[in-house]
């Protein structure tokens, strides 16, 4: 341990990127705003105050302003009651280091670095000054001093339109309506009327596809989340945590009190991004009715043609038409991916191919594959009927033909039984006890069978707060840490939420989340720390080996088997 971290493991603020309320004006919520980082691509914009009308409008306004002249790295924008999350590329900011007016003049804000290749890129050299998040900082401060005199604050529900939800109070749908009353010391009735008295605003909208953020909620009914999530929810379902209301659009798990249901349905709306078929502990069997190119990659499985060879994994393999893949149980790991060229012809969803079975969103049909489904590939590229082609000439007859080259074991993602995750400090880590921090840097955590996509609940030593909290909801992303009232934390996965109201302690780096993803129930974990500035240099170098990468399987693909 060195003088820049705590005695909990923990680096200390300056040294996690973290920046200090901006002075100025402070009967203006925009002047009380600070940055600090989520995780390697984000940067969140949080002001003081708590939820209201002149906070949804200052967070609104914050949002067309960054938008009137957008960083070109910058991803997307996710509003929550008092914060904006700016999603952006670390390595398109760190590459190409944009030249933006700050003072009256021209800067870059690379700082005269000009790394373009992955010649010299320790993660030595990638200096706080020079961060991505450094960055990404300097343009959102230089877009919000404008924004600072400008902004006259309106009526932020004049123009919005009012709707009527129906609302069914019995305490079969709301069980937790009488322990409301109870802690109110009202009767339900009492509480129904003034929950139904009142007028809710939608600040925000996440957690799961179109769930409502709700402000407006009477303050005297306000009680906590529970203190262990239950494990589904049912759709429609009205809850409150805190001085929040929310409806569950779908069957999803929550910590959130439910307080009645809604008869309401509320619906939401071989190049990278291109769609192939997810497994998950155990595969399908898959007739090919075409040839077709296929690759295997992720967790070792027991795949082979029916009657025939193994399916080797990490390499091309053309596979013949009428041919029987058999993809059963993972042997080491608990996820495999299997691409075809083409890809699986899909439409694209909100900009995506796969497939959120919560929301029946995406993918076949919003759904799991069932025996008998049909699947069509897309059209292949030039280059991959070229190499079926000489796949086929060299290897005549057979069931499947690999390509003799395969991606070497060095450019694998080193999956492991009991993988060291790293992970960077989380907004709230100075919340819990330095007993608990030291138990969740030191002892490893189980991941239980309750875990799946949207999360990985884990099972260890219990977590601990200094002093209990309720938390109004705000942003997380994949590979958040948080800590339940219950003490054991959760790990957000591939379909985790935009928002959430449990305590963030660590943020798992995303070059790392690829081990994580690979553990089965009963697996175990144990978490180590670094800074932002190290989880920015390893995805940075992490991007241009794949770029590499990439280049590497065109030549091999053109040149030979």
């Amino acid at each position: 341990m060195n003088d820049r971290e705590s005695k909990s493991g923990f680096m200390q603020e300056a040294a996690a990127g973290y920046e200090k309320p901006c002075a100025g004006d402070h009967d203006n919520i925009l002047a009380r705003y600070e940055l600090y980082p989520l995780g390697e691509q984000a940067v969140v914009i949080r002001w003081d105050g708590e939820i209201s009308e002149a906070m949804l409008e200052v967070v609104a306004a914050t949002v067309r302003c960054l938008e009137q002249d957008i960083c070109q790295a910058v991803v997307e924008f996710v509003r929550a009651y008092r914060t904006v999350t700016v999603y952006y590329d670390p390595v398109d900011m760190y590459l190409n280091g944009s030249t933006y007016i700050h003072k009256g003049r021209a800067f870059s804000l690379l700082s005269g670095v000009q790394v373009r290749s992955m010649e010299g890129m320790a993660t030595k050299e990638l200096r706080e000054e020079d961060s991505p998040y450094a960055m990404i900082c300097s343009w959102i401060r230089g877009r919000l001093k404008g924004l600072q005199n400008s902004l006259r604050f309106r009526n932020a529900v004049e123009h919005l339109e009012m709707r009527i939800v129906p609302v069914c109070f019995d305490l079969e749908f709301g069980p937790d309506l009488s322990e409301l009353a109870s802690k109110a010391k009202l009767s339900v009735q009492e509480v129904v009327g003034l929950i139904c008295s009142a007028t809710y605003l939608v600040h925000m909208v996440g957690f799961t596809n179109g769930f409502p953020y709700m402000g407006g909620f009477p303050d005297c009914l306000a009680m906590p989340r529970r203190s262990q999530p239950r494990l589904l929810v049912p759709e429609g379902t009205v809850a409150v945590a805190g001085t929040q209301a929310g409806i569950y659009p779908i069957a999803s798990p929550g910590g959130w009190q439910q307080i009645g249901r809604t008869p309401l349905n509320l619906l939401v709306g071989n190049e990278r991004g291109m769609a192939a078929l997810e497994m998950t502990l155990t595969g399908a069997t898959l007739e090919f009715r075409e040839d077709a190119l296929v690759a295997l990659c992720g967790a070792a499985m027991d795949a082979r043609a029916e009657d025939g060879p193994p399916l080797p994994g990490w390499r091309p393999v053309l596979v013949r038409s009428g041919t029987v893949l058999r993809l059963g149980r993972a042997l080491r790991g608990a996820r495999a991916c299997l691409a075809v060229a083409g890809g699986i012809a899909v439409p694209a969803v909100l900009g995506s191919r796969s497939t959120h079975v919560p929301s029946r969103l995406g993918g076949f049909a919003g759904r799991a594959l069932q025996p008998g489904d049909r699947l069509q590939a897309g059209a292949p590229t030039a280059a991959a009927l070229a190499l079926e082609a000489r796949l086929a000439a060299a290897a005549p007859g057979t069931p499947i033909a690999p390509a003799a080259w395969a991606i070497a074991p060095s450019a694998r993602p080193p999956y492991a039984e009991q993988p060291v995750v790293r992970v960077t400090r989380g907004r709230e880590a100075e919340a819990m006890t330095g007993e608990s921090l030291h138990h969740f840097l030191t002892t490893p955590y189980s991941v239980t069978l309750q875990s799946d996509r949207m999360g990985y609940r884990l099972e260890g030593e219990r977590l601990e707060e200094t002093e209990p909290q309720e938390m109004i909801s705000e942003a997380v992303t994949i590979g958040t840490v948080q800590v339940p009232p219950g003490g054991q934390p959760i790990v957000l996965m591939a379909d985790a939420q935009t928002t959430g109201g449990y305590p963030r302690i660590a943020q798992v780096a995303a070059v790392d989340l690829p081990l994580l993803a690979q553990l089965k129930p009963g697996g175990a974990v144990r978490f180590r720390e670094i800074s932002l500035q190290e989880a920015q240099a390893l995805y940075v170098q992490q991007q241009l080996l794949l770029k590499q990468l990439e280049k590497m399987v065109r030549i091999r693909s053109a040149e030979s088997r």
